[in-house]
């Protein structure tokens, strides 16, 4: 018995809508898109009360199914310890910090420079970064204990002499707070 009609058979491929594949990424990308819309808009206030969904109409635009896909490069991947400088500065009035911090560091896998002391006193603990490292002094901050409003960037005047800095990443200004966690 032989078979009529238009069905494809195993030695006929399918044959496809010449724009198939684009109209199907399109509606990942659509269905993505309404996905994250609605996710934000059912994150919960900070009062703990889920915020409510909003009910206006969001437009999504439109796809050109002929676009020429383009790269999403992602970010850099933070850096392990041992590939971070760190200059630990004594801050705190406290005869042998900045050395008791260097040896916590390096039992943390950092890789620390020489230690040095600030002429100026801090009231609480310190972590600059040089641009590109803020990942880096967030992860070190978290570690110690430290808050993030704690990390921020290296200012134009760094709190000791920049030769001393050299090429270090990040800068780990101990003050009075972080003193008793040190070993």
């Amino acid at each position: 018995m032989t078979a009529t009609g238009r069905h494809a058979t195993p030695s006929q491929p399918v044959a496809l809508p010449p724009n198939a594949m684009a109209r199907g990424v399109a509606v990942v990308i659509v269905a993505v898109i309404a996905g994250f819309v609605l996710y934000k808009a059912t994150i919960a206030d900070s009062s703990g009360d889920v915020a409510s969904v909003s009910t206006s109409a969001t437009t999504i635009p439109a796809i050109d199914p002929n676009a020429t896909p383009t790269t999403v490069v992602a970010a850099t991947p933070e850096r392990a310890p041992a590939e971070v400088k760190v200059v630990a500065v004594n801050a705190a009035a406290v005869n042998g910090v900045a050395g008791k911090a260097t040896t916590l560091l390096v039992s943390l896998g950092y890789n620390p420079l020489t230690p040095t002391t600030s002429a100026t006193q801090f009231d609480s603990s310190r972590i600059y970064y040089q641009p590109g490292f803020d990942r880096e002094a967030l992860s070190l901050a978290a570690t110690l204990g430290l808050l993030p409003e704690q990390v921020e960037a290296m200012p134009a005047t760094p709190p000791i002499e920049v030769a001393v800095l050299q090429d270090a990443g990040l800068l780990l200004v101990v003050a009075p707070d972080l003193v008793a966690k040190l070993p």
